[in-house]
C-alpha cells in the first residue's frame, strides 16, 4: 500500500470511530471523577469569556495558567463557541499523530493499534476536548522524530516539540528531561548553539516569561494544589497497590497487561534477532511508560491522569506483537478481519449506550435563563458551551471569584445539592432563588439567582 493511502486510512478511520461520540457525554468506565465532564469547560472558559467580553482575565482560575499553550492552540475553534468543534479538532490532531507515528510501519501493527486502542481510559478521553489529547499527539510526533535519519532539523523538532508539552499543560514539565537527547546528538554534531536551535526552545522561553510575569498567581496555584497530592514515603507500595487494583477492575486491562506482559518477554527472547529501529523503538517507549508510571503514587488518580500511560502501554504492545508475532507468519488477512470485527463489536456495544445529559442540561438551562448572564460554579464553564453566558468557576479558599457573585438578576450559581464541587464554599448560603434542579450522571444540581 502507498504511503499516502496508508496514511489516508490511519486518520480517517481512526476519526470515523469517534465520530458517533463527539455529541455525548464523556464515558469513562471505572472512574469516580466529575474532571471528564468539568474539565472541557474549565480549562478553555477564560478564552471563550475572551471572545465574549474582549477580556482575557488570567486571575480568576488556574485554567489559562496551567495550560497556556493548550489555549492558544484551541483558540481558533474555541472562537466557535461549540464544544463539538474543539472534540473534533483535538481528535484530528491525534489522528494525524497516529497517523505520522504508524504511517513508517506495517498496515498489521495499524491494526492491533485499532484493536488495543478500545481500551476505556484511551478511547473515550480520545475525543474529548482535552489538553492531554494534545499531548498525547506531541508524544506521538516525537516517537516518529526517534524512528527518522535524525538530521540536524529533526533534532531540533524534537526540542520544539518537547518544548510544547509542559507549555501545553504545567504539570508535564516532567517531560523536559528528555530534551537531553536531541540536545547531547546536536552538541556532538556542533549545531547546538545557533538561532535555529535557540528558536526551537521559544515554547519553553514563552512558558517562562508568562511564569515570571504572573509569579505569585502561580506560586498561589502551586501551594493549593501540591499538598497532598502524593503518598507519604513509609506508604507508597500501599498506593501503587490500590492504584493497580482499581486498573484491573476492567477485564479488558487485565488482557491489555496480559498481551504487554507477554509480548515484552518474547521480545526479549528474540533481541538479538531484532532491528535497530525495533530496538531502539521498544526501549524509547519503556522509557516513557517508566516516566509516566510516577503517577500510581498518587493518592487522587482518575482516568484521565492516566491517557498517556494507556496510550504508551497500547503503543508499546502493538509494536512488540507486531515484531514478535506478526512478522513471523501471522497472516495479514486474518488479523486485519478479526480487526474490523471487533471493531464493528466495540461500537455495537457502546453506540446504543451514549448518554446527552449534559445537551439536555444546556437546553434547559436555555429556558430558564436569559440570552446574556453570568454563571457560576465548576460546572459552569462546561454547560456553557453554545451560549452567549460568561461563566467563572468558584471554589472555597481557591480563586471564589466573589467579584462576580452580584445581586443584579443576571448573575446564576449552579452547584451540587452537597456543594462538593466547590469545595462547600456555598455550604449554608441563601440564595435569592432556587430556579430548577436537574441529574447528570450521579450528580445532582441546583440552579439559583443571586
Amino acid at each position: 500500500m502507498k504511503k499516502g493511502y496508508y496514511l489516508f486510512l490511519i486518520i480517517v478511520s481512526f476519526i470515523t470511530l469517534h465520530l458517533a461520540f463527539l455529541f455525548g457525554d464523556p464515558q469513562i468506565p471505572f472512574d469516580f471523577s466529575r474532571g471528564a465532564w468539568t474539565d472541557e469547560g474549565l480549562y478553555l472558559f477564560q478564552m471563550r469569556n475572551f471572545f465574549l467580553t474582549s477580556q482575557l482575565e488570567l486571575n480568576v482560575s488556574d485554567g489559562f495558567l496551567k495550560a497556556p499553550l493548550y489555549n492558544l492552540i484551541a483558540a481558533p475553534v474555541v472562537m466557535l463557541n461549540q464544544l463539538w468543534c474543539i472534540r473534533l479538532f483535538m481528535l484530528i490532531f491525534l489522528s494525524l499523530a497516529i497517523g505520522t507515528y504508524l504511517q513508517k510501519k506495517g498496515i498489521s501493527e495499524y491494526f492491533i493499534f485499532l484493536v488495543l486502542a478500545f481500551q476505556s481510559t484511551f478511547f473515550f478521553h480520545a475525543h474529548l476536548a482535552m489538553a492531554e489529547v494534545c499531548i498525547a499527539s506531541l508524544i506521538l510526533y516525537f516517537l516518529a522524530l526517534i524512528a527518522s535519519d535524525q538530521s540536524a532539523k529533526d533534532l531540533r523538532k524534537m526540542i520544539f516539540i518537547i518544548a510544547c508539552i509542559p507549555a501545553i499543560k504545567i504539570q508535564y514539565v516532567y517531560y523536559l528531561i528528555l530534551i537531553l537527547y536531541p540536545l547531547l546528538i546536536l552538541a556532538k554534531k556542533k549545531e547546538l548553539f545557533n538561532w535555529k536551535s535557540i528558536l526551537s526552545l521559544s515554547p519553553l522561553i514563552g512558558l517562562g516569561l508568562l511564569i515570571i510575569a504572573n509569579l505569585n498567581e502561580y506560586s498561589f496555584i502551586l501551594n493549593q494544589q501540591e499538598a497532598g497530592k502524593f503518598q507519604s514515603y513509609g506508604h507508597l507500595l500501599f498506593r501503587i497497590k490500590v492504584n493497580l487494583i482499581n486498573i484491573i477492575e476492567s477485564k479488558f486491562n487485565i488482557a491489555l497487561l496480559l498481551c504487554f506482559g507477554f509480548s515484552n518477554l518474547f521480545l526479549l527472547f528474540k533481541w538479538k534477532l531484532l532491528k535497530s529501529t525495533e530496538k531502539s523503538t521498544a526501549i524509547i517507549l519503556w522509557i516513557l511508560l517508566f516516566l509516566e508510571s510516577h503517577k500510581f503514587l498518587m493518592i487522587y488518580l482518575p482516568q484521565r491522569y492516566l491517557i498517556i500511560w494507556f496510550m504508551l502501554l497500547i503503543l508499546s504492545s502493538a509494536h512488540q506483537i507486531n515484531t514478535v508475532i506478526v512478522a513471523n507468519g501471522t497472516p495479514k488477512r486474518l488479523l486485519i478481519g478479526l480487526s474490523i470485527l471487533s471493531l464493528f463489536i466495540f461500537q455495537a456495544y457502546h453506540i446504543p449506550r451514549q448518554t446527552f445529559e449534559m445537551n439536555k442540561s444546556r437546553s434547559q438551562l436555555k429556558t430558564l435563563l436569559p440570552k446574556e448572564a453570568t454563571l457560576i460554579g465548576p460546572w459552569a464553564p462546561s454547560l456553557s458551551w453554545g451560549t452567549q453566558w460568561v461563566s467563572y468557576p468558584a471554589w472555597k479558599s481557591y480563586y471564589e471569584n466573589e467579584q462576580y457573585q452580584l445581586s443584579n438578576g443576571k448573575t446564576y450559581l449552579i452547584r451540587e445539592e452537597d456543594n462538593k464541587d466547590n469545595a462547600l464554599l456555598f455550604e449554608g448560603q441563601s440564595q435569592k432563588e432556587t430556579l430548577d434542579s436537574f441529574s447528570i450522571q450521579s450528580w445532582n444540581l441546583v440552579i439559583e439567582r443571586f
